[in-house]
């Protein structure tokens, strides 16, 4: 590229196919002066090809291959390596970047110095395209800390890092892989301030042969493991104390368990539903008020159709 680009977009590829090309596409339809830093992780199934021919018609692009696979933490490791840019988003080789996502956080980032990471709300699509639903994501930086020790709460196609903040925590870990944006997520937020963006910034391909679906019991024995750090690194002082993380638990299991009752029995009773209500706001009732009020928005999602029906506000 002729100048420094404000943001560099990082994107690991391995057989991407059929997906790749509209990928590359929205991220560069972007406004922004940007690069995308493709690695192509010794792709088969004519990822290469596409990346070269996109590669050499869009001096954006810059293409890095590997010989033969490596795996995801090397390819983001390299990518990130290469980036010229002081800000590095994300974004994986089948989903897509929304019109106006990169704009709205490097707006945000520009506006905040203290801003290391930032991320969206996001789509989740199929394999046509077709809409699956709105995933809604913590706003603050407080309700992402809290969520985050609970699991991951944010979408690694949705963020944008700041690279003096990754140079301080270092970057992915290979030995949190396959949770190792969540591990990175909680170290960066550990340093400097988070905040979710209320849009909807990326479409989720809901892949059965994405990573996430391959090593679904590897990936939830890694996040275990980062999400105990990050319970422990919440324990400290200054910090939430260790006593309302125990709470906040105890609040999730009850209202879970309220509501998949109600889910078992569609003919459950007012008292059934009343009782549910009133065992999850004993809980809440004891928490710090800032805590709370972050609980009721943020963590309790599930249960909210439960409580408002044992409150007598649902319809019947």
């Amino acid at each position: 590229m002729s100048s420094t680009p404000l943001v560099s977009v990082v994107m690991p590829v391995f057989n991407a196919m059929p997906y790749l090309a509209a990928s590359v596409e929205s991220v560069l339809s972007c406004g922004l002066p940007l690069e995308l830093v493709a690695v192509d992780d010794g792709s088969t199934d004519g990822s290469s090809k596409v990346l070269a021919r996109m590669a050499q018609a869009d001096a954006r692009i810059t293409l890095l291959r590997h010989d033969a696979n490596e795996g995801l933490v090397s390819s983001l490791l390299d990518g990130v390596v290469a980036s010229a840019a002081p800000l590095i988003a994300r974004l994986d080789a089948d989903d897509v970047c929304r019109s106006g996502r990169l704009e709205h956080q490097y707006a945000a980032m520009l506006d905040d110095p203290d801003l290391v990471l930032c991320w969206t709300d996001y789509e989740r699509i199929g394999l046509a395209d077709e809409p699956l639903g709105i995933v809604r994501s913590p706003r603050s930086h407080e309700a992402a800390v809290l969520a985050l020790s609970n699991g991951n709460a944010i979408l690694h196609s949705s963020v944008m890092m700041r690279r003096s903040a990754l140079d301080l925590v270092g970057t992915y870990s290979a030995e949190a892989y396959p949770a190792e944006d969540y591990d990175l997520w909680c170290r960066l937020l550990s340093v400097g301030r988070g905040r979710g963006l209320p849009i909807v910034g990326v479409g989720y391909r809901v892949n059965p042969a994405g990573i996430s679906q391959r090593n679904i019991e590897l990936q939830a024995e890694a996040a275990a493991n980062v999400r105990q750090t990050q319970r422990q690194r919440l324990g400290r002082p200054g910090v939430e104390p260790r006593g309302v993380l125990r709470r906040l638990g105890d609040v999730r299991r009850r209202a879970g368990v309220a509501a998949d009752e109600a889910r078992r029995h569609s003919n459950a009773t007012d008292e059934v539903y009343r009782e549910a209500a009133r065992q999850a706001f004993l809980v809440v009732a004891k928490l710090p008020k800032l805590v709370r009020w972050m609980m009721v928005i943020s963590r309790l999602p599930r249960a909210m159709p439960v409580l408002l029906r044992g409150r007598g506000i649902a319809r019947h």
